[in-house]
């Protein structure tokens, strides 16, 4: 049996940022952000081709950004393009089912760090289908002078699966400058934790027969490590 973590992220709101290039679409980050730049500025009903464009520029730019190991899928919260938006990334770590799933949250989500400025705030909160989760808005600056940064964190476990022996915590974090703007995606990142589920299978292949190889394919069902 297979099991892979599957994401279904609402596209109203996230946008898949994939996580290596060529893919099977797109040759490159550049080619993928001409693509997306203009038919996300359509797609919110906007008649503004230079719009696209400036869109598509930033889009490539964090495309090609390199990204920790440890991420697995990374998602821009963009439900307005003519306002801001901010990188999610998620990761998944196989756990031992009975581990202290508040203990290592805490771990996972950085709660304990001290701040390098401000502050940490940390809440126990459930999703709407009742599983716990941790919420950690932290407030660091990375550089001396630099501005300072909201880091927000949550941290959910997804029971093992059916013959899978292990759990696994996920871990989804999103950062920005401007904490208000932070803030307001509260509701979409935990929207998207509910949607997170085991998929398994018997012989690798997903629920519609074909095996996740594409990288855009790989962007919602990842195997945990």
């Amino acid at each position: 049996m297979t099991a892979r973590v599957h994401v279904s992220p609402d596209p109203r709101v996230w946008v898949p940022v994939p996580m290596a290039w060529p893919t099977a679409q797109h040759p490159s980050a550049e080619v993928w952000a001409r693509e997306a730049g203009p038919a996300l500025v359509a797609d919110q009903g906007i008649d503004d081709p230079a719009l696209g464009e400036r869109l598509g520029i930033v889009l490539a730019a964090v495309a090609a950004t390199a990204h920790p190991g440890h991420v697995q899928a990374r998602f821009l919260h963009l439900p307005d393009v003519l306002a801001g938006f901010m990188l999610l990334e998620l990761s998944a770590v196989e756990t031992d089912p009975s581990a202290n799933r508040h203990l290592v949250h805490r771990g996972l989500t950085e709660a304990d760090r001290d701040p390098d400025v401000g502050a940490v705030q940390v809440h126990d909160v459930a999703l709407a289908d009742g599983r716990p989760l941790l919420r950690v808005l932290r407030f660091d600056r990375p550089f001396p002078t630099g501005p300072v940064i909201g880091i927000l964190r949550h941290a959910v476990r997804l029971p093992a699966a059916p013959g899978v022996p292990g759990a696994v915590d996920l871990v989804a974090t999103i950062t920005s400058s401007d904490v208000e703007a932070l803030l307001r995606t509260l509701g979409d990142v935990e929207a998207l934790l509910e949607e997170v589920r085991w998929d398994t299978d018997d012989d690798g292949r997903g629920r519609d027969g074909r095996a996740p190889g594409t990288a855009e394919e790989k962007e919602k069902a990842w195997t945990a490590s």
